[in-house]
């Protein structure tokens, strides 16, 4: 779907033509336009192509194109977040796991230089006062 409304409905600029004048950079585009309509306008493509586009183009409807675009988004999305879930959920440890790391995190505490106070001992402003 999104192949389909890009190509057939959404006019885009390209480049004529660059030139440099020094330090400055000069760029010409064409008209917007979209890649159907380029490719009706080429030469060198055949009419049998070009028949086949212009059916193909006649059965679309660009609405239906982004409802079917943000439906299949919506979908991704609701699989994203499950999935996130699932692996959140299977990622963190059991309650009782959970609570003995928040204390032996909380036993000890840093200084300002990022080491534990049990490593250092001796300074009396990095131990805990009982």
């Amino acid at each position: 779907a999104s192949r389909l409304h890009t190509n057939f409905f959404q006019p885009s600029f390209k480049l004529k033509d660059k030139r440099r004048e020094g330090a400055k950079v000069i760029k010409r585009y064409h008209g917007p336009a979209t890649p159907y309509a380029r490719g009706l306008a080429h030469p060198k493509l055949s009419k049998g192509v070009k028949r086949r586009l212009r059916e193909l183009y006649r059965t679309l409807d660009p609405v239906a194109l982004l409802a079917e675009m943000r439906d299949a988004q919506a979908e991704l999305g609701a699989r994203v977040g499950a999935r996130a879930g699932k692996l959140a959920a299977a990622a963190s440890p059991p309650a009782r796991q959970r609570t003995r790391q928040r204390s032996r995190r909380g036993s000890a505490m840093r200084c300002i230089w990022g080491s534990s106070a049990s490593s250092i001992g001796a300074c009396a402003s990095h131990t805990k006062s009982a």
